[in-house]
């Protein structure tokens, strides 16, 4: 599944998680995204509803893995029912990496894409109130360009590894 979304039903003080992507490409790619989240309802008699939503993203090339917690992180706030930011939506096309270097705190670098042959995405909902929050994720190739586009019936021979049966 290379896109998804998801209502997340968050009950108050837990932390909601689910996995919303995974992609099994048969060959790496760099990768380009968009994540967004919109809060729908809050429960009556809430005075306050404030809700983080982190995607943690797992990224794998061959053997080698790589686990990112809170690649991205949107912080919606609002205060009850009747707050303005219900049904805001909050999106994203890149992300804001690590410090690079600790003892210099401007070293972060901005995320615009990244390698992968295998991607997950799970995505976790903390709130202090009960609400409902629709998260969305959406994943395209930096380029996409399939073998069997330039082969005929060969192509299953001159490919064995199943690259070009990119899923």
């Amino acid at each position: 599944m290379w896109g998804n979304s998801q209502l997340v039903n968050s009950p108050g003080l837990t932390v909601q998680s689910t996995q919303l992507i995974r992609i099994n490409y048969g060959r790496p790619e760099r990768w380009r995204w968009l994540f967004s989240a919109q809060e729908f309802a809050v429960q009556a008699g809430n005075i306050f509803s404030n809700a983080d939503v982190d995607f943690d993203l797992t990224i794998g090339v061959g053997r080698s893995v790589v686990q990112i917690p809170s690649f991205e992180h949107f912080h919606l706030a609002g205060t009850a029912s009747a707050s303005p930011l219900i049904g805001k939506l909050i999106y994203s096309s890149s992300s804001v990496g690590p410090l690079r270097d600790f003892s210099v705190p401007t070293s972060a670098s901005t995320i615009l894409d990244f390698p992968a042959q295998d991607i997950q995405l799970v995505v976790r909902v903390n709130s202090d109130s009960i609400c409902n929050v629709e998260v969305k994720a959406f994943f395209s190739p930096a380029t996409h360009v399939r073998p069997e586009w330039h082969g005929g019936p060969e192509v299953d021979t001159r490919y064995p590894g199943d690259e070009h049966r990119g899923q």
